[in-house]
């Protein structure tokens, strides 16, 4: 088979592997229909641009991309109504104003879809916005157009658990009945209007997934009547009634629908306790008054249609509505949802010989429950250095072969036992990421971990990146290869001098690992050449940064930051540094400057300047003048690896030299002037 049934985890490293051979090009994301568009015809819906960034020293730049796509590090540029419109009408060869009508409808669901994932955020009203986030427990009832535009998704992402949910049956039966109407279409020989199918088809399978992943995929409860209590169940049943026939209560008609939504919402304020609110989610004008009409509150917000994303640029990385932290949508999770709301979508390079496509629905295409349970959609790539098979990267034990074959299998083959892997040899130098090595290092710490453990530790997916931290490692005696890796007491004592930011007697640990050794001597002049293979030596300097035996000043070079300075010392140091640099004696100079002119003429890591700073200031040997204001542009490159503490583990992050909040936390201190103490 050309597709293949996949997960998301196991599509990442088939989409990974297209942006890294696609790298600095264009890639476009499409939809396709296969009913109404013709077999070769895709919807481009605009272009992607993926940001990695720059690589961190150690990082692969695979790892970085990867990252990049699994936390929303990319930017979606949306076609335009106008434009996307006419493809539309093309693509579907529409010649009849209502169908044109029809479609611009359908193409409102594009919008939804961004609206579900997170991308954008429905524009509720002024009064509403004003009540979130809800400050004590409310029941809030869906209707339908709440949960196809977006509306439920978002009190799941930022409303619950204070939000209460509640689904009535009509809305699950509303979007049930758009997907009758479809599939009565699908499975005749003919369709006459296409518009109207492609609108029916967005409609019921993107609502049917909505309601699949709040149940299955979110932690959010969904508050369910007892049996019988919905009014629904008393109409829809068969009924002799001929008023009831000749007011055709039996067919779900609309404006009934929403009735009997409210009804819901009004016999569930009838059974919670008195003063608990009960607020109705629409995007309904109509039934917005009715609820108001009828004395209960409503949560209403503007339908959501594709002018809120025409020609806009989305970015998958945003800001949580209420507290500003923070949230990112995954690459694939958008491509996921058009798949399934629209058939069949794909990220690919514009003309779509390279990329990813994604099916949900085709003619041999199937479906199961446990599909839906484990978020399984049908994948294969597009040409390239694509395979056809995009998990065929992933590690066989995850994509076992039916139990039959295996059985068959094992009974034709003798058992053969297979030599051990030699492990990689212990001599020669290490890439790999810092801020990871220091993550492993703690968690090795608390427990023996396997090589599995460590991997999804060290965010590496396969086992071959991980052989250069484990070997690291144990060429220093750090830990053991038992059946895993194991830490040893040396590994212990140098946790516990990191705890303590005791960066000396971390040193000695790490230069019992060859590797470094040969860097370390490197740096005190034992040897004259850098003994570090080109492509660690990154990897070699962040660490040394952290350890505070050196600091890189870019486009200069890699200064060794050995000097440890009496108070008396450092303060002529300091003084001589800021004399250099400032042209009279109240002049405020760079902060990065007079730190990176220590490093260069005295040999003083800038973490030690920070701390000798203070203390000669408290023994009465300089006084000290900040002042904060915008950093300077042209230093982004001046960086330093810094060791921290985030909830008693010790990490590394990079910071900005020239930033100003290095030397005094809490403080822009962008630049500094010094003055003498005189007796």
């Amino acid at each position: 088979m050309k597709y293949r049934l996949t997960s998301k985890d196991e599509a990442l490293s088939a989409i990974t592997d297209y942006f890294v051979a696609s790298e600095g090009k264009s890639s476009v994301i499409a939809i396709h229909e296969d009913k109404c568009f013709d077999s070769d015809k895709w919807l481009s819906l605009g272009e992607v641009k993926l940001n990695p960034g720059e690589v961190e020293p150690g990082e692969e730049r695979r790892d970085r991309i990867e990252h990049a796509v699994s936390f929303g590090f990319f930017e979606w540029q949306c076609e335009t109504t106008k434009s996307v419109l006419k493809q539309l009408e093309a693509l579907m060869n529409l010649t009849k104003e209502e169908h044109k009508k029809k479609a611009a409808r359908a193409l409102d669901a594009v919008a939804c879809v961004a609206a579900r994932v997170g991308l954008i955020h429905p524009l509720f009203d002024a009064d509403a916005i004003a009540q979130m986030p809800f400050r004590r427990p409310t029941t809030v009832v869906s209707d339908t157009s709440a949960v196809l535009q977006g509306g439920l998704d978002f009190v799941v992402r930022f409303l619950y658990p204070m939000a209460r949910l509640k689904v009535p049956a009509i809305a699950h039966m509303e979007i049930l009945n758009a997907s009758d109407n479809y599939l009565k279409y699908r499975r005749g020989i003919k369709i006459d209007n296409k518009a109207k199918a492609l609108f029916e088809h967005a409609s019921s399978q993107g609502g049917q997934r909505a309601l699949l992943r709040l149940e299955l995929q979110t932690e959010a409860e969904i508050e369910r009547g007892r049996l019988g209590a919905d009014p629904l169940r008393g109409i829809v049943q068969p009924d002799s009634d001929q008023e009831d026939k000749v007011l055709g209560l039996q067919q779900i008609q609309r404006s009934f629908a929403d009735r009997l939504i409210f009804e819901t919402a009004r016999q569930h304020l009838s059974q919670t306790n008195p003063g608990h609110p009960v607020v109705l989610l629409t995007a309904d004008q109509g039934l917005a008054r009715m609820t108001l009409g009828e004395g209960m509150e409503t949560l209403y917000f503007e339908a959501t249609t594709y002018g809120a994303i025409s020609g806009a640029s989305l970015s998958g990385t945003t800001f949580d509505p209420f507290n500003g932290k923070i949230y990112s949508v995954g690459l694939l999770d958008l491509l996921w949802e058009f798949a399934v709301t629209f058939g069949m979508a794909r990220l690919s390079t514009p003309d779509g010989s390279a990329g990813l496509e994604v099916g949900a629905m085709g003619e041999t295409l199937t479906w199961q429950p446990y599909h839906a349970q484990d978020d399984l959609l049908w994948v294969c790539g597009l040409g390239g250095d694509q395979t056809d098979d995009p998990a065929a990267s992933v590690p066989p034990e995850t994509v076992p072969a039916p139990a039959t074959t295996a059985r068959a299998d094992a009974k034709k083959r003798p058992t053969e036992e297979k030599p051990p892997a030699k492990p990689r040899s212990f001599t020669g130098s290490y890439k790999f990421g810092v801020a990871k090595l220091f993550a492993l290092i703690d968690r090795l710490n608390s427990k023996p971990l396997n090589d599995k453990e460590a991997m999804e530790v060290v965010g590496v997916s396969k086992i071959a990146a991980l052989d250069d931290y484990k070997n690291f490692l144990t060429s220093g005696r750090l830990v053991e290869q038992k059946d895993g890796l194991v830490a040893t007491e040396s590994l212990t004592k140098l946790v516990q001098a990191l705890k303590v930011r005791d960066l000396d007697a971390a040193v000695i640990f790490f230069v019992d690992v060859p590797s470094f050794a040969g860097f370390f001597k490197y740096l005190n002049g034992e040897i004259n050449e850098n003994p570090v293979a080109e492509r660690a030596k990154a990897t070699y300097v962040a660490l040394g940064e952290v350890l505070g035996v050196c600091f890189e000043i870019p486009k200069e070079k890699v200064y060794p930051t050995l000097s440890h300075p009496t108070l008396n010392a450092f303060t002529e140091a300091a003084v001589a540094s800021y004399e250099r640099l400032a042209k009279r004696t109240d002049q405020y100079v760079l902060t990065g400057d007079w730190l990176e002119g220590l490093v260069r003429d005295h040999g003083i890591h800038p973490v030690r300047s920070r701390s000798l700073l203070e203390e000669a200031r408290v023994a009465g040997l300089l006084e000290r003048f900040t002042e904060g204001s915008t950093p300077e542009t042209g230093f982004q490159e001046h960086t330093l690896n810094l060791l921290e503490m985030q909830q008693g583990r010790p990490t590394v992050r990079r910071i900005g030299l020239f930033e100003g909040d290095f030397l005094l936390a809490g403080k822009s201190s962008v630049s500094i002037r010094l003055k003498r103490v005189t007796a």
